[in-house]
């Protein structure tokens, strides 16, 4: 989740600390090298087990069992009678047993309002290979996940191994959404997608954890522990819920955050019995067998964790198989298998009432043991249900409606009324369904409950327009066909020498290009963020960039911060740190307030605008979460939405496209901005635990260049915007979040590492003690505000050349050479240095993880390799420390080290040792031990002082300063 916190810069109570100019977290802080370790392991919060490699038991799902397979007869039951049952009548037709509400009944309908899918999607591939012809092999890979919720989404492929691969679908629209590697969950059939297809749950099988991926950028949002909870469910109930359930017992966490919302117990409930959610996600169905009467159905209000009602259908034999509501939520069904003859039995929940059985053949059932879909599933189009991927019956005709062919494996998926697909090799074929679906019902979905939200603070906004906007997306990277329009005319002298602006609060610095081109400085008279008074004065001044007078003043009615001016320098856009997510247009010629919207809308994630840039006078770049979306302004219309990876977005100097990550993939699409369409791709790194960082356009739109990576090094790639070739491509100690072209040789990297092009290696160093940068590259310099110390009343706004003449000549001078010691495909050893022998299992383990990682890299493994890759628990032991030490060491010195610490909340990848290590808690150990396996380890590494290149320069309110 991105998180609009302020980084506050320069301020009287706050020591000097450079940042960058942007509402968010800071590249700029000062960081120790090499730089690319400053951030979280893996994104890995919350814990597994303590000891998650303690031998286990295989767990009862290493394959799929039948529930209609012949079972050794039980002894029936005596017949019982409510004691207010009525006498038969001789000859009367036998009714159905009544239903008993043991615990009062308040179930309400809960109908699904999710979209689905109305036509039947064309060829659905699964990647990896084809599933194996036999059959008992196939029966423990689960190849195919759906949602427990009616949806049009669909999971295919495997995640048995690191290697493997599963891509998601959205069959409404038939584009692919996602693709999650990267994760080993062996044989587990515990996995689990969202509803709206955005995240995916799954418990890895000799693991005590579950692991939720964001389907789109198929990284780790949450690491949920589950410590002593035999998992046997794991289930989204919403978007932003997950259901964990062992028997006798249900937890409830929300999402991203995976707080644990409730727990509720479940008396005599075995989760293999039989479950259900109900098609709103509001009531959790069980199934409970009784000694004395079996078949007792029990529904949970998951919202509350109280039981809403029971349903026991008197002196019933058998068991029930399996459970089912209707889409529209009035139809609970119920398979009853009773040794020679099965039984759908069906309850109107309105009442409740019993409705017509419907006796189906065994021989109809039976055969196909390896069968993993669900005993008994309700189609989307709410009038039939499908028993063991073989029988449709007609639940309101009380009628078999066909028995269909024997299914695969794998469970057939319907993501729309009257659409059924199965998985035949690696594709999704339809089955001809031929049903008479008479329209149901339509139940009247109740009316959620409004989600609390910031109030809104100054004044009126919209929601936004949304009913036109098209949906884009990415399609299989082609020709490049790029054509940027010239950019925006900027004078040749700028007043870069610096002049002064007032000392404060600064949120922000904006540079554009108009007449003249301006500099928008964003103050505010304390920290904004959430929670901050809604008293607190904020503003932005302008100032001319020709020659550094200051132009204009515009007072904000209400806290909030200038993140973008338009192309003319007329009008700036600002985004509230509240929470509120609100945008809005001001005037910058007498602060007139021309409209605010809030683009996010109702969302239950919770998120807020994190990027907000003018395209043009009348459209605006907004992105929310993972959706980037063009807004007509000031009529605040969407154009089109678009979703994207987790980069920021970079502009072209004309503003006509813009740069963005493909999710999921290792490239960088071109887009052309006012229509959404993809003129170009760039490739990214597609090493293992690298991804795409940043991207930016140079000041003249010649060049692009692109920075991906992962622990101890970055790719950069530059290439030539009129053709598509590639420039440079080299592999650098240094990664960031901000990259800048000083002159068409050079790039700096987060405002420090200066990358030679034509030397390929980092030649030089800045620092700017206290200040902030700017991300504009306005005229082709790196501008930025440096003061002496935050107290001063005035600071100094500079554009700097950057490299110097001096250190320009001095660089060009140097012999010195691109210095990499040790690439993927060069020899390794594996070695956990440590003398705490409680734990070989995890040693053993930790070994045969990184083994397998430079292994599928390329690498070999042996005892004799120049090179080490060496994972040190400390004093602690592996199986109580809270921080591992990993290190990349040649002929026993270190070339590359980091820190993975454990905290209550996640794993945290640090470039020095943390201190207070000793007698870590529970929750610290098992976060540090789950980072640690999360972690890909370098596989380059390049000579010491080799992101230091050959110098260093302070940048100071009088400019660049080299150091002697």
């Amino acid at each position: 989740m991105r998180r609009l916190t302020i980084c506050l810069i320069l301020a009287a109570a706050m020591s000097g600390t450079p940042a960058w100019a942007q509402p968010g977290t800071n590249p700029f802080a000062p960081k120790a090298k090499p730089p690319a370790e400053q951030t979280p392991a893996a994104e890995t919060p919350a814990a597994p087990p303590a000891n998650p490699f303690a031998p286990k038991a295989p767990p009862a799902d290493g394959g799929s069992t039948n529930p209609f397979a012949p079972k050794p007869a039980a002894p029936k039951p005596a017949p019982t009678k409510p004691a207010d049952a009525p006498v038969e009548t001789p000859n009367a037709p036998k009714v159905p047993a009544e239903i008993i509400v043991g615990t009062g009944w308040s179930v309400r309908l809960d109908p699904s309002t999710g979209p689905l899918a109305t036509a039947t999607p064309s060829l659905v591939t699964a990647p990896g290979p084809a599933p194996s012809s036999d059959a008992r092999r196939e029966r423990s890979r689960y190849r195919i996940v759906t949602p427990d919720l009616p949806s049009p989404y669909v999971g295919l492929g495997l995640n048995e191994r690191e290697s493997d691969a599963r891509d998601f679908w959205d069959l409404s629209a038939n584009r692919k959404v996602g693709t999650i590697k990267g994760i080993a969950l062996e044989s587990s059939r515990l996995m689990a997608v969202s509803p709206d297809g955005a995240l995916f749950a799954a418990k890895p099988q000799f693991d005590d954890f579950v692991i939720v991926v964001n389907v789109a950028t198929g990284k780790t949002v949450k690491t949920i522990p589950t410590p002593g909870l035999r998992l046997e469910l794991v289930a989204f109930s919403a978007a932003n819920r997950l259901v964990l359930a062992e028997n006798g017992r249900c937890v409830v966490h929300s999402l991203p955050e995976g707080r644990r919302e409730r727990e509720i117990q479940v008396e005599r409930w075995n989760v293999g019995d039989g479950w259900t959610l109900s098609p709103g996600g509001q009531y959790l169905a069980v199934v409970k067998r009784e000694s004395s009467e079996r078949n007792l159905v029990q529904f949970l209000d998951l919202t509350t964790g109280e039981p809403a009602g029971t349903c026991r259908l008197a002196g019933e034999p058998g068991d029930a198989l399996g459970i089912a509501l209707s889409r529209d939520g009035r139809r609970l069904a119920s398979v009853i298998h009773e040794g020679e003859s099965l039984r759908v039995v069906q309850i109107e929940l309105e009442g409740p009432k019993r409705l017509p059985d419907i006796p189906v053949s065994v021989a109809d059932v039976f055969g196909d043991e390896n069968y993993q879909g669900r005993p008994l599933e309700a189609l989307p189009d709410g009038g039939h249900f499908l028993i063991a991927g073989r029988v449709i019956v007609d639940a309101s005709r009380s009628e078999v409606a066909r028995t269909l062919p024997p299914p695969p494996v794998s469970p057939l998926v319907s993501p729309g009324p009257g659409i059924t697909l199965a998985l035949n090799g690696r594709e999704l074929s339809p089955i001809p369904l031929n049903l008479q679906i008479d329209q149901p019902p339509s139940a009247t979905a109740p009316m959620p409950e409004p989600r609390p939200s910031v109030p809104l603070v100054g004044p009126a906004v919209v929601e936004g327009d949304r009913s036109s906007a098209a949906r884009k997306s990415f399609p299989v990277a082609g020709r490049w066909d790029v054509r940027l329009a010239s950019p925006p005319a900027v004078p040749e002298k700028l007043d870069t020498d610096g002049f002064k602006i007032p000392g404060g609060f600064v949120h922000q610095v904006v540079l554009a290009a108009g007449t003249p081109p301006i500099a928008a400085v964003s103050y505010a008279a304390a920290p904004l963020g959430v929670g901050a008074s809604t008293e607190t004065a904020a503003w932005v001044e302008t100032f001319d960039l020709v020659n550094g007078i200051p132009k204009n003043r515009v007072d904000f009615p209400f806290p909030t911060v200038a993140v973008s001016v338009n192309a003319g320098a007329t009008t700036v856009a600002t985004l509230a740190q509240d929470g509120s997510g609100r945008v809005d247009l001001w005037s910058l010629s007498d602060g007139v307030h021309l409209g605010g919207c809030q683009p996010a809308g109702p969302r239950a994630d919770g998120e807020v605008p994190w990027f907000v840039e003018f395209v043009d006078a009348q459209h605006l770049l907004i992105a929310v979460a993972d959706e980037l979306a063009v807004w007509e302004v000031p009529g605040w219309k969407q154009v089109y939405s678009l979703s994207i990876g987790s980069i920021r977005p970079a502009l072209s100097p004309a503003r006509d496209h813009v740069l963005v990550s493909v999710p999921n993939e290792s490239r960088i699409a071109v887009v052309e901005t006012l229509t959404g369409n993809v003129r170009g791709s760039i490739a990214t790194s597609d090493l293992a635990g690298d991804r795409p960082l940043a991207a930016v356009f140079d000041h003249r739109g010649e060049w692009a260049a692109v920075l991906s990576g992962g622990a101890g090094s970055g790719e950069l790639v530059v290439v030539e915007t009129d053709t598509g070739r590639e420039g440079s491509r080299m592999r650098i100690p240094v990664t960031g979040d901000v990259i800048q072209f000083c002159d068409e040789n050079h790039v700096l990297i987060d405002g420090e590492a200066l990358v030679s092009l034509a030397k390929s290696r980092v030649v030089w160093n800045y620092e700017l003690t206290t200040g902030v940068h700017c991300r504009e590259s306005l005229g082709g310099y790196h501008w930025y505000v440096a003061a002496i110390n935050a107290s001063d009343k005035s600071y100094i706004l500079s554009g700097a050349e950057l490299p110097e003449e001096a250190i320009r000549k001095q660089i060009d001078a140097s012999t010195r050479t691109a210095s990499v010691v040790h690439r993927p495909t060069d020899p390794i050893q594996i070695q956990v240095i440590t003398s705490d022998l409680t734990g070989p299992h995890v040693i053993n383990h930790i070994k045969e993880t990184f083994a397998q990682r430079y292994t599928a890299a390329g690498a070999s493994v042996t005892d004799d390799a120049p090179f080490a890759f060496t994972i040190d628990p400390g004093s602690m032991g592996v199986q109580r420390t809270s921080v591992w030490k990993v290190s990349l060491m040649q002929a026993g010195s270190p070339v590359w080290s980091s820190w993975i610490k454990g905290t209550p909340t996640g794993a945290l990848l640090l470039a020095s040792e943390p201190g207070g290590t000793a007698f870590a808690d529970p929750p610290e150990v098992r976060s540090a031990l789950a980072g640690l396996l999360q972690f890909h380890p370098p596989m380059y590494a390049f000579a010491p002082g080799a992101a230091q290149g050959d110098g260093r320069s302070m940048l100071t309110t009088s400019g660049p300063r080299p150091e002697r």
